[in-house]
């Protein structure tokens, strides 16, 4: 029974599942103002460790190996973006970049088997996937960049009309210079005409002021036509992902 894995047992990276458990976290207590431990349940999980390793990992391990991410749903974002720090699962339930990690043995996993959910979609597994690495290993947007990309994500956070659910992603590339050059990919689903969608996208950039950055041009195609260079170099035009505090200056990206 000892070489039965989880992988074996119908976990997989993308399991969904239902099970009350504790996440635990550091912070600082109103009360004493002092670093302390903060409790709370949470019902509705993603199994984000990869099917290598589950398929390693003994249903008899009492080693908590195995990385969860808690699945929320209450705000739920608009688009399907795998550059955002929120990435939308299906209708309703999404994650967020930061939320606290909670591992747990295989041994305890596997006795939750009866709160599985149904699969996830292939598209959306493929993204929750692609998700997780670009979140573990993704360009920050450097200090000098951050009003371009501000002002570029906020050309595109408002309403989207028809094209709402016609597009996953807005990618930007830029050639660092004194007066940096950008080019846009929009990520689209299969079914849209890419030239209405690049005179959309272009009229939206016309709002962003030409002394941020010179637009190289539009490009239109699907998550298929999306090269994996394009996705490892383009920062995503979600606001979200950019910060900026005081009102002197940026202060970079997370």
């Amino acid at each position: 029974m000892t070489d039965f894995s989880l992988f074996d047992a119908g976990w997989r990276q993308g399991s969904l599942f239902e099970a009350s458990l504790q996440i635990s976290a550091i912070v600082v207590n109103s009360e004493r103002g002092a670093p302390g431990s903060s409790s709370w349940q949470h019902r509705e999980w993603i199994v984000a460790t990869q099917d290598c390793d589950l398929s390693g990992a003994s249903v008899a391990s009492n080693e908590p190996s195995i990385e969860l991410r808690p699945v929320y749903r209450e705000n739920p974002p608009s688009d399907w973006g795998i550059r955002a720090r929120r990435l939308l699962l299906a209708d309703g339930c999404f994650l967020i970049s930061e939320s606290p990690r909670l591992t747990i043995s295989p041994a305890a996993l596997v006795n939750l088997r009866d709160g599985l959910q149904p699969s996830l979609a292939d598209g959306r597994l493929k993204a929750f996937k692609s998700w997780l690495g670009l979140r573990y290993d993704r360009p920050a947007v450097p200090p000098e960049l951050v009003d371009l990309m501000r002002a570029v994500a906020k050309t595109f956070n408002r309403p989207r009309g028809p094209l709402q659910h016609k597009i996953h992603d807005i990618l930007v590339e830029v050639e660092e210079a004194e007066h940096p050059l950008y080019g846009v990919f929009v990520v689209t689903v299969d079914d849209v005409d890419p030239e209405a969608v690049r005179t959309w996208a272009a009229g939206r950039l016309a709002d962003v002021p030409g002394d941020l950055g010179t637009l190289a041009g539009v490009e239109v195609g699907t998550r298929a036509e999306a090269s994996l260079e394009l996705l490892e170099n383009s920062y995503s035009a979600d606001l979200s992902q950019i910060t900026w505090g005081k009102p002197d200056g940026p202060q970079g990206a997370h």
